[in-house]
């Protein structure tokens, strides 16, 4: 009877840590079979492509995840019950704020993610990796453009002021 207590005192954990690793064994190569929530409001901006759709497109081509486009009740109905484990909102004024730089008033362009710990932990690590994931990919496309509109508001500048010095030259001909 004591070895036997021996035993079960060795197999109890040992059961456990293994059905343990075995469950959490690199969940990052099943990331594909993970249900997430897309709720994509962004109206866009005049002038502009529309960022939103853009990152939209960008998370359903990764194939990370099992993306689902619903509206902002389907989404925190769903992450409370646990038909999806996190979801993330694309506010109405995303692509607007990431092209206010233009403007002189600068605004962040903000992505809200919403996970509930209570139906799996790791998903909250998982999710902040495809947020940083996202912004990477928002900060490449913005600065993209934004390098744009500074080349083309540098040649404007530089236009105009060959324009200043061809009419400065016009001028001092007359004089």
């Amino acid at each position: 009877m004591p070895k036997l207590a021996v035993f079960a005192l060795v197999l109890v954990p040992l059961l456990y840590g293994s059905l343990y690793l075995f469950a959490n064994h690199n969940p990052y190569d099943r990331l594909d079979s993970i249900p997430a929530a897309l709720v994509m409001t962004d109206q866009g901006a005049p002038n502009q492509e529309n960022a939103g759709e853009k990152v939209a497109q960008n998370l359903a081509k990764s194939g990370a995840f099992q993306w689902h486009r619903v509206s902002a009740q389907d989404a925190d109905t769903g992450v409370r019950n646990g038909d999806y484990s996190f979801s993330m909102t694309i506010p109405p004024d995303f692509t607007a704020a990431l092209s206010s730089s233009g403007d002189f008033k600068p605004r962040q362009g903000l992505i809200t993610v919403t996970t509930n710990d209570a139906n799996n932990y790791l998903v909250g690590t998982i999710a902040d990796k495809v947020v940083g994931e996202v912004r990477k990919s928002i900060a490449s496309e913005v600065g993209t453009t934004a390098a744009d509109k500074f080349l083309v508001g540098f040649n404007t500048i530089f236009g105009k002021t060959q324009e200043a010095a061809d009419g400065a030259a016009v001028y001092t001909s007359l004089t």
